[in-house]
């Protein structure tokens, strides 16, 4: 302190920082937990991006996804491998461009027919029915970079923010061609099992009978339910005593046919041409049995044997009566052509001579065309000798 110059002396003032310090202390360790977090969510952020991008990215099946107008924003690699749409060219672009035109030229039909709405905007018709219901499922029909159409199960959503605001829209399309080819293929198989005129059976590893075609059911005379509960053994019977299991581990090949009888429920037994294969279904054992009713054919088998052998008979009668007749006929010739050697013994005329001569020639012509008849025969039962 000083007065006119003149040191007077010394005022001090002596404050507490004790809570000061305390303050300042907590507000740098809630700075210090602040970044701490912030770093810590900026992390989870950056896994969860990188999450959802993996998961978008390796997606088997196509994601668009594109703001309330229409306009892409994003998509996945499966843009380029259904549509071969380069992605950065697609970005901004209306989603419309990606569907075929007569698929869109349909959509504002059915809102006006569904909801009593109308709208010649293509998208606006496309998400309308999301004003009433969660998402859009359905086959629509896209467009190829080449221009052919592409046939893909479309689900659409609306995508929204945390205050549960929408902002865009979610198109996820998968590829069912290779679905419907399987079932078209499946439609083909259980038409072909349904109208089948042969009995089918599918057994499992014991022989018992998992499955039947109404053929099957129809010519056996049981119930679904009756085949079910039956073994194989009860309906084909076996040379052999082993259990059916056995039986099939004996093949060597995985199919063989075989022609055995099938027993009706009435016990009568059907003639049946029986083809077994054996089948690997996730590991399990499985057979499958078909059996072709061949009674027509046994019956035709039987009357062609029996008109061969009546044919037969009737081709040794006649090799019978041929050699019979050829014996018959030498006899009288040969005493004919005796008695004109005799005759030519005698005293004969010139003219007489040349009579002589000409039943002598027609007696060995005839003889000549009767051995043939008779070599005819030979040959047939193969008995021909040369001399």
């Amino acid at each position: 302190i000083l007065q006119k110059g003149k040191f007077l002396g010394v005022n001090v003032s002596v404050v507490d920082l004790t809570g000061l310090r305390a303050l300042q202390n907590q507000l740098e360790e809630k700075n210090h937990q602040l970044s701490v977090k912030v770093n810590r969510q900026d992390d989870e952020l950056k896994v969860t991006t990188s999450l959802h991008e993996g998961l978008l990215q390796g997606a088997d099946f196509l994601i668009i996804t594109t703001d309330l107008n229409g306009v892409i924003t994003s998509a996945n690699r499966k843009l380029e491998d259904l549509l071969e749409y380069n992605h950065d060219a697609i970005l901004g672009q209306k989603i419309e461009s990606l569907f075929h035109k007569q698929c869109l030229s349909g959509l504002s039909s059915i809102a006006l027919s569904s909801y009593k709405y109308y709208t010649k905007d293509h998208f606006d018709a496309l998400v309308y029915p999301l004003k009433h219901q969660a998402r859009i499922e359905g086959e629509f029909t896209f467009q190829h970079k080449n221009g052919d159409p592409i046939e893909l199960q479309l689900v659409i959503s609306i995508i929204k923010n945390a205050e549960n605001n929408a902002f865009g829209y979610l198109f996820i399309a998968d590829d069912i061609r290779a679905q419907k080819a399987l079932k078209f293929d499946l439609e083909l198989v259980q038409s072909a099992i349904y109208n089948s005129e042969d009995i089918l059976l599918w057994l499992d590893a014991q022989g018992n009978i998992c499955n039947s075609n109404p053929y099957a059911r129809t010519a056996l005379e049981y119930s679904e339910y009756e085949l079910q509960h039956l073994n194989i053994t009860d309906l084909l019977l076996f040379d052999s005593n082993l259990p059916w299991q056995e039986q099939i581990a004996l093949l060597k090949s995985t199919s063989f046919t075989i022609e055995k009888n099938i027993t009706r429920r009435n016990g009568q037994d059907i003639p049946c041409l029986i083809a077994l294969a054996k089948l690997d279904i996730d590991g399990e054992a499985f057979s499958f049995l078909s059996a072709k009713n061949i009674s027509d054919r046994l019956e035709k088998e039987n009357i062609l044997e029996e008109a061969l052998n009546v044919a037969a008979q009737a081709n040794q009668s006649k090799d019978q009566f041929l050699a019979n007749m050829g014996h018959e006929l030498r006899t009288p010739l040969n005493e004919v052509n005796g008695s004109l050697q005799l005759m030519q013994l005698t005293d004969l005329s010139d003219t007489q001579i040349g009579y002589l001569s000409q039943a002598k020639s027609s007696v060995r012509a005839l003889t000549q065309s009767i051995d043939d008849v008779l070599d005819c025969g030979e040959i047939i039962r193969n008995k021909l000798s040369l001399n």
